[in-house]
């Protein structure tokens, strides 16, 4: 007969709900696809005051989160745009202290952090959060190691995620660490996910970060991640753009502070980046891939780019 693990997720008004649906869903998802009696999990919502207020009109009631609860395997807490709706509730951060120094794991989603940090739970411990909360939870705990990047950190037992679809990650990370990989695939499968990210692939990319600095060459920064074998001259780029080479280049050095070729790199090295934590094609078919010249051309760009070899870039960073 199988032990089932019981999952406590807290919720409280104002939390995110993709922060606590997407963990949520994760187990549920592992008990669907199990056989009828050896679902692995026991999942409990839990709040205070037995329900909460996620937005006006939504309501979600839960069992209530008192000294009496017991004390679960895994302790889930979400996060939300407001890190004040969780360190100012003095109470739960004393029920959290008060189950998080019992429990076998404790995992926190973006800002959930903060509920960890302020119960002394993240005390000289690595830990992240979503990046736009670096700067305040590093200045409100000094003492959190904080990982800047990372989509999830595990320290031992303690778990912290950046916000969102990391919070699935994360989910997913601690089911493979229960059931295996296997079983985290196919719940990542089950999902629609396109992939089961690892731990330390970054928050941000580098088409995104593109994208979000300039809405003017948003198009063009879509078209050549998909197309970095073409020709991606100055002159093709400004034609692209109905430009002239000179216009585009002083437009393009404007917007993004830097010039259309070492733009065109960092795209041709994000992909080549992914493709090496991602793939088993061979470092020469990833220059190929990626539109570099050669492969020697590949190795030392990357290099200089990211401190080290690409094939060392895979053995140790992935």
């Amino acid at each position: 007969m199988i032990l089932k693990k019981l999952i406590h997720i807290l919720a409280y008004d104002g939390m995110s709900m993709l922060d606590f649906s997407g963990p949520f869903d994760v187990f549920l998802t592992a008990n669907n696809l199990s056989s009828k009696g050896e679902e692995p999990y026991i999942i409990e919502v839990l709040s205070i005051g037995g329900s909460v207020e996620i937005s006006p009109g939504f309501t979600l009631r839960t069992a209530l989160f008192e000294r009496t609860t017991a004390v679960p395997h895994t302790l889930i807490i979400p996060g939300g745009p407001d890190t004040n709706s969780l360190t100012d509730q003095s109470d739960l951060i004393g029920l959290i202290n008060l189950q998080g120094v019992h429990a076998r794991r404790l995992a926190a989603i973006c800002s959930g952090a903060f509920a960890l940090a302020a119960a002394g739970l993240l005390e000289g411990r690595r830990a992240t959060t979503h990046w736009s909360f670096f700067d305040e939870l590093q200045n409100r705990f000094p003492n959190v190691n904080l990982q800047r990047g990372p989509i999830f950190v595990q320290d031992e037992t303690v778990w912290t995620s950046a916000g969102l679809t990391a919070g699935i990650d994360l989910a997913l990370a601690l089911v493979e660490q229960d059931l295996g990989e296997t079983s985290a695939m196919k719940i990542a499968k089950n999902l629609v996910m396109s992939m089961k990210r690892p731990a330390d692939q970054q928050q941000s990319s580098e088409l995104l970060s593109f994208q979000s600095r300039s809405g003017k060459f948003s198009d063009l920064h879509a078209w050549i991640f998909q197309n970095l074998s073409a020709d991606l001259s100055v002159s093709s780029l400004a034609s692209r753009m109905n430009m002239s080479s000179r216009t585009f280049i002083r437009h393009y050095s404007a917007e993004m502070h830097q010039t259309p070729a070492k733009g065109v790199e960092l795209l041709k090295l994000s992909a080549a980046r992914h493709h090496l934590e991602h793939s088993s094609y061979s470092i020469a078919k990833i220059a190929f891939l990626c539109g570099f010249s050669n492969e020697a051309t590949f190795i030392r760009r990357f290099s200089l780019a990211f401190d080290m070899p690409p094939g060392r870039w895979r053995s140790e960073c992935c």
